[in-house]
């Protein structure tokens, strides 16, 4: 009898701790289970937030590209209106003769004929471009060669616009005179005409130029020259009164 208590009393035993045991890994599984699903749902929380974030800086950029085309846009129409206004301000200053009549540039094949040989020096085939817009002129070359020295001709005809006159003012100021080192620069008369003259020794190089009636400019440029008395020479050469006499 007391066996059989016994008995009874163990298997009373174990089927309790075995009911408690049960019920505790029940109890862990469950509180797994909500800590998963506690976990997937802020993570599809989260992807939702980021989607929502991703479309707004979507939009933010589409913004931003309009704006900044929009800008652009501007920016194009604001240089093509600044464009013409240079344009026109060229225009402004177009070539008008002593009458204030708009002048034509002579051709530069008309340019070409102020050119002449000069002794001992091999004279090249003449070249010349001219143009009518913005600013309308025409002008000729020739270059000159003597062994390793070389002279280059132009002849330009600005139609009396101020803009192509505009730099040589300086030289054709009467007195103008600047010295340097090895060479210097002066205003001078080359055959009647108003013009200038420069030399650097310790180049060789020299020029001599004209300005004749008042809207041509006769440039002499030498190079592994001597001294700038062939330049007169050639200066004095050219057909510079034919030259004043185109229209």
């Amino acid at each position: 009898m007391k066996l059989l208590r016994l008995t009874s009393l163990m298997l009373a035993l174990a089927l309790a701790v075995t009911a408690c045991g049960k019920s505790e890994e029940e109890k862990r599984q469950e509180e797994a289970k909500k800590q998963i699903e506690q976990a997937t749902k802020q993570l599809e929380d989260a992807a939702k937030k980021a989607q929502a974030a991703a479309g707004e800086a979507g939009d933010a950029a589409g913004k931003a590209g309009a704006a900044a085309g929009a800008a652009g846009a501007v920016a194009a129409t604001e240089a093509a209106k600044g464009l013409e206004a240079f344009a026109k301000g060229l225009q402004g200053m177009a070539a008008t003769g002593p009458d204030g009549k708009p002048v034509t540039p002579v051709n530069f094949h008309e340019l070409q004929t102020a050119f002449v040989p000069l002794d001992g020096w091999e004279m090249g085939k003449p070249t010349g471009s001219q143009m009518s817009a913005p600013v309308s002129y025409s002008q000729a070359e020739v270059v000159y060669t003597k062994g390793d020295a070389r002279i280059t001709a132009s002849v330009m005809d600005s139609g009396f616009s101020q803009l192509l006159i505009g730099p040589f003012s300086m030289y054709l100021a009467a007195g103008f005179e600047k010295e340097t080192e090895h060479g210097y620069e002066k205003s001078v008369k080359i055959a009647g005409n108003p013009g200038w003259e420069k030399w650097d020794s310790e180049d060789k190089r020299g020029e001599v130029a004209a300005f004749v009636g008042k809207r041509f400019v006769v440039n002499f440029k030498g190079n592994g020259i001597d001294n700038n008395k062939v330049l007169y020479q050639l200066a004095e050469a050219s057909n510079l009164t034919k030259l004043a006499s185109m229209k």
